[in-house]
């Protein structure tokens, strides 16, 4: 059997087990970085496409860390799409904005924006499906990585070869075996030169520490990694069942950003069980930062469910928290009303494409549309319709700041932004966390509210900029 007949093969009968593509039509936005194994993933499916009854797109985000090399990755992408016939949308980082981001570290920021923008980027091309290609050694890499750092359980699981709409077709496919596709099917691919900067976390792993133990210990280490994983996926899912059932029992009320439980019935659950409830509940709060959860933050809010006392609260990512209360235990997201600070200000261009704001929790998509269209009446608060020449070339997210003006849509002059959130009774946590759009003339859509009646679409207007703001990463799951 050639290496292609035995991917392929792995790919139908992962496809007919596990249903990657479950309904004929299926469109699949292909994940393309240009390295060898995105590059042998599209092939793969472009080759059995037909079997599998599914059209394919290919998607590529642009990291903007490494230069024209990156800008050639974009290209390379591109013109491999248009040789096979097949529909090409892109997204790009402002490297700027990477540089202050300043959430994490910087390669689970990356990860993270990459992950909004191919959300987003299905939504746009009506694709269901998303395909990573992930394979059997990035899930070793990963889940030795995640067990030395003191991940939970979950997190040193196996990755499933469906989450949601994510899909790993290689997931059970070597890096050489991989590597042999390519070469027998005299495929180019790019060669990312930072995969090999030893600075890098994963690289260290990939490029010292398995080798390492495979040459000293146990040749096979990465395939046994690789069944534990996929053996402790399997408890864990007996165990979430068990776990979801207990938690119901206690639970009070369920809400976008909260969850409260009766404490008394929460605290009497078997430690294992209490762990899982309160891992599935703060991931629920926290939506796509959920993937920052630590082990300790879980083992943090069993102590302090189960201990005694009132008023504790336990920090968690993404300035969610734990509320310890007399009779009930509550998670709630977003920072404290008392801790509330702005977030450093965010340029980007003023151009089509996505742009991730994680400061804010939220990704911005922006579509020219030109000749104007003629424009009705806009009801949603996180779509705004501007002026694109009066933005200008340049635009800034930003938190409030004193002083701050603006001419709401619709009013003869300009109003305290302060004044405007107490008329339109935005609660006080809300305005410090609101994200404001500005551009050279001033704020441009206070994000969710109104924009600004200076660059609103009027009949001098040439060029409309639509812009959307949607949860960052909304859909993406692990």
């Amino acid at each position: 059997m050639t290496a292609r007949e035995l991917i392929e093969k792995r790919i139908i009968d992962l496809n007919r087990e596990k249903g990657l593509f479950p309904s004929a039509g299926c469109r699949v936005l292909a994940a393309v970085s240009g390295g060898a194994d995105s590059v042998c993933m599209l092939n793969a499916l472009a080759g059995i496409a037909a079997q599998l009854k599914i059209s394919i797109v290919v998607a590529h985000y642009n990291h903007s860390t490494r230069g024209e090399e990156s800008d050639a990755d974009e290209r390379f992408v591109e013109g491999m799409a248009e040789e096979m016939g097949l529909d090409f949308i892109s997204g790009r980082l402002d490297p700027e904005l990477m540089e202050s981001a300043g959430t994490g570290s910087r390669e689970a920021d990356l990860r993270e924006m990459r992950r909004a923008f191919l959300t987003r980027a299905a939504r746009v091309k009506s694709a269901t499906r998303i395909a990573l290609a992930h394979n059997s050694d990035d899930q070793a890499e990963t889940s030795l990585m995640r067990l030395i750092r003191g991940s939970s359980p979950s997190g040193v699981a196996a990755m499933r070869p469906v989450s949601g709409s994510f899909v790993r077709p290689l997931l059970y496919c070597s890096r050489p075996e991989i590597e042999a596709f390519c070469a027998e099917s005299g495929l180019a691919f790019r060669t990312d030169s930072s995969n090999a900067d030893m600075r890098h976390t994963r690289n260290r792993m990939r490029l010292s520490l398995l080798p390492l133990i495979e040459s000293e210990f146990n040749p096979r280490a990465r395939e046994n990694i690789v069944k534990f994983a996929d053996l402790l996926r399997d408890d864990i899912d007996l165990l979430e069942m068990i776990a979801g059932a207990a938690a119901a029992d206690a639970l009070i009320e369920r809400g976008p950003g909260r969850v409260a439980y009766r404490r008394d019935s929460l605290a009497a659950l078997p430690e294992p069980l209490l762990r899982r409830a309160l891992r599935n509940s703060a991931a629920s709060v926290l939506g796509g930062l959920a993937w920052r959860i630590e082990n300790s933050h879980i083992e943090a809010m069993t102590r302090s469910c189960v201990s005694p006392g009132t008023g504790a609260e336990t920090a968690l990512p993404g300035g969610a928290r734990m509320i310890k209360k007399y009779d009930s235990v509550e998670i709630v997201s977003g920072p404290q009303q008392s801790e509330a600070q702005a977030s450093p200000p965010r340029a980007f261009k003023a151009a089509p494409g996505i742009v991730a704001l994680p400061e804010f929790g939220i990704e911005l998509e922006l579509i020219e549309l030109s000749p104007a269209p003629r424009m009705a009446a806009n009801d949603n608060p996180f779509t705004a319709y501007l002026d694109a020449d009066a933005l200008g070339d340049e635009l800034i997210a930003r938190s409030r700041e004193p002083g701050d003006v603006f001419q709401p849509l619709g009013m003869k002059s300009e109003k305290k932004l302060s004044d405007f959130f107490i008329d339109a009774k935005v609660d006080r946590s809300e305005r410090e966390t609101a994200a404001l759009l500005t551009a050279s003339g001033g704020i441009a859509w206070v994000v969710g509210h109104r924009i600004s009646h200076r660059f609103r679409v009027g009949g001098h207007t040439t060029r409309v900029m639509r812009i959307s703001a949607r949860p960052l990463g909304e859909g993406a799951t692990d």
